[in-house]
């Protein structure tokens, strides 16, 4: 019998190994050939039409894996219409793929599954990522040319490190000199670079941060929450998303503990979700929305105002809705103003390393030549 448990055991740890080791490919692999948001947007939208048609979501979902082209995405549909074949729920089968279908989503199809209109949950959820999908393209417009122009300069950078530099300090070293401290540092650096164990790191940690992102991305939220410069950033995109989802919500009759209760459980953020734990918590002993979101310290204190007013004069919807557009023009604002600061200070960082380096690199040339003259 021992040996049976222990057979059993084993069994069973390798067993989570290799799923371990599955969710890892998949992962790796997804990174490469992610599903486009567009696609999505466009299924939301068709199997919304079909549902209110008269189809059942089983049926609408089988037509509609069959005409999708995207193979990943196709792979995806086929795992949740098994699922729902086998009784699960439309929104606990959708949840299980959250690269695809984001927190707003979920809530929204839970929302349908127990009001009765999935159709029109799932038509507004295509509406809200057509809406991100618009704001990461204008911000993805905004950053581009940065980004261009810091890619640019690291790879002339790295290649005047890779091929030019090494050759000067093998001259460098065979002169004897006494090096100035900027010098010494510059070669250190320039060897580390040309080490061919640095390339090796390179890649693992390339691979690494895509395998483990999830829990990168976890970490970086922890630490945009933390630091001071970052916080009302993020504070205003998380307040922006809840007023926008709990407006709708509160709109079509769900009550407000209920949609805190399920924006709380489909939340990516662990900390974001910790918080609104503690304010679902608060709401059920005092019933007032306002007291409950107090604690969440990195929502503005806009928010807190408005939601103090909706609840005294009624028109929680149309406050709720007004913040979520405060929100937004604040965050475009704000993006407005770091896109136009980023290029000039990406430029004087690049131009400040390209001058320590070759400072470094030509620094010890008049120690030569005061040799020679010597």
């Amino acid at each position: 019998m021992k040996g049976t448990a222990a057979q059993a055991g084993v069994t069973e740890s390798d067993s989570s190994v290799s799923r371990s080791a599955a969710r890892h490919l998949e992962a790796l692999m997804g990174f490469f050939n992610a599903v486009h948001k567009k696609n999505v947007i466009v299924f939301l939208e068709q199997l919304a039409l079909m549902i209110e048609s008269g189809l059942a979501p089983a049926t609408a979902l089988e037509s509609l894996v069959q005409q999708e082209s995207d193979p990943r995405f196709a792979r995806a549909l086929h795992h949740i219409l098994r699922r729902i074949h086998s009784g699960a729920g439309l929104t606990a089968s959708f949840a299980m793929y959250p690269e695809l279908f984001p927190t707003t989503t979920i809530v929204l199809l839970r929302a349908g599954e127990e009001g009765g209109d999935i159709a029109g949950r799932m038509r507004r959820a295509a509406q809200l990522l057509q809406k991100q999908l618009d704001f990461r393209t204008r911000l993805k417009q905004a950053v581009s040319s940065p980004l261009i122009t810091a890619a640019i300069c690291g790879v002339v950078i790295l290649l005047v490190i890779k091929l030019v530099f090494p050759k000067f300090i093998s001259m460098y070293r065979e002169m004897e000199l006494d090096f100035p401290v900027v010098s010494s540092l510059v070669f250190s650096l320039v060897e580390f670079i040309d080490h061919p164990l640095t390339l090796t790191l390179l890649a693992g940690s390339t691979v690494a941060s895509i395998v483990f992102r999830r829990q990168i991305k976890q970490k970086c939220f922890d630490l945009l929450l933390w630091f001071p410069l970052t916080q009302p950033i993020v504070g205003k995109i998380l307040c922006a998303s809840l007023c926008e989802t709990l407006a709708y919500l509160h709109k079509d009759g769900v009550p407000v503990q209920r949609a805190l209760h399920m924006l709380t459980e489909t939340t990516e953020f662990e900390a974001h979700r910790i918080r609104l734990r503690r304010a679902k918590r608060i709401l059920t002993y005092t019933g007032s929305l306002s007291e409950a979101m107090h604690p969440v310290d990195y929502f503005p204190p806009v928010f807190h105002s408005m939601l103090a007013v909706g609840e005294e004069s009624g028109n929680m919807d149309q406050l709720l809705s007004a913040n979520q557009r405060l929100m937004e023009e604040e965050i475009d604002h704000l993006i407005r103003s770091i896109t136009a600061m980023l290029e000039p200070m990406i430029l004087c960082l690049m131009g400040l390393a390209m001058a320590v380096l070759f400072i470094g690199m030509f620094l010890p040339i008049y120690g030569i030549l005061s040799k020679l003259g010597g």
